[in-house]
């Protein structure tokens, strides 16, 4: 059975969320806070790494992004206060996401 550090699957998992999103043209990835984070994964280890890694260095505001080529990612995180629904409206709400990366133009 193969053993995997708790970063690499974080890591891999949004970078997958980011490539998922450039390739379908969206704008942003995001996490929700940790009320929601179950809906990320059901393992404590992986919540407390996202927590660790991106929740707890949060900006809100104003955050100069780091630049990775056309896109951002999001250092620090910026927290947003916002309504946002896992899976039908009024079904696992959250109402503060962390913004991760962003594209840095969007396309129209």
């Amino acid at each position: 059975m193969a053993v995997f550090d708790v970063q690499s699957i974080v890591d891999a998992f949004l970078a997958t969320a980011v490539d998922i999103a450039r390739d379908s043209g969206c704008a942003a990835v995001a996490i929700p806070t940790d009320a929601g984070m179950h809906l990320l994964s059901n393992q404590p280890e992986v919540e407390r790494d996202l927590h660790k890694r991106y929740i707890a260095d949060v900006c809100i505001g104003g955050a100069q992004p780091a630049i990775d080529g056309d896109e951002f990612w999001m250092k620090p995180v910026r927290r947003m206060d916002v309504q946002f629904d896992a899976y039908h409206r009024g079904a696992n709400a959250v109402s503060t996401i962390y913004l991760i990366w962003r594209r840095a133009v969007c396309e129209k």
